[in-house]
């Protein structure tokens, strides 16, 4: 059995490591409680600076907006060619398809023969069907047809007159001609 001294000394033990716990449990909540005002003070005026409080009316932009994709007008304007005709055949070959095509009429560019070959480099097997009525811009490349830019460059009848372009909006011919009036 311990002497009254001893559980003393015991007790006294105890109560100073409760004691430093307890400091250090104030410490850490002194320590948070002055990070969090810091932080606001650092915060609030960032927020402020960067116009994030309060109404935010957006800002006038006094530039032109261009479309890149699916801005038939700029195709127009710097394609060689546009023709109007109908896919007679397609062949496949390393480089791609050559697709037939029998002019039916050339919407700009100087004339050209009834009948040409148009080559691609993708492998447009389902755009290019036998009998169908599309307009192309075509680009010359030393003797042959390419397409100007892919599949931008395909107007597909999907009715009698309507083109349809690869982003589904349609044009008849007559509006067509009048972009290409419009854009040259």
């Amino acid at each position: 059995m311990k002497n009254n001294d001893e559980f003393l000394k015991g007790v006294y033990e105890k109560i100073e490591i409760l004691s430093k716990d307890k400091t250090n449990k104030f410490k850490y909540r002194k320590y948070v409680k002055y990070s969090s005002i810091a932080a606001l003070f650092i915060i609030i005026p960032l927020l402020l600076l960067q116009n994030n409080i309060g109404t935010h009316e957006p800002s006038v932009i006094n530039e032109p907006r261009i479309l890149s994709m699916g801005n038939i007008e700029s195709d127009l304007a710097n394609s060689e060619y546009v023709i109007l005709g109908v896919i007679t055949s397609k062949a496949k070959s390393e480089e791609g398809l050559n697709v037939q095509v029998e002019v039916e009429e050339v919407l700009y560019g100087e004339n050209i023969k009834d009948t040409l070959v148009v080559s691609t480099l993708s492998d447009l097997d389902e755009v290019f069907r036998k009998d169908t009525r599309v307009v192309l811009l075509l680009d010359k490349v030393e003797e042959d047809f390419v397409l100007f830019s892919e599949m931008e460059s395909i107007l597909v009848e999907e009715t009698k007159g309507e083109f349809l372009d690869i982003f589904g909006n349609k044009y008849s011919i007559k509006e067509i001609n009048n972009i290409i009036d419009r854009s040259r």
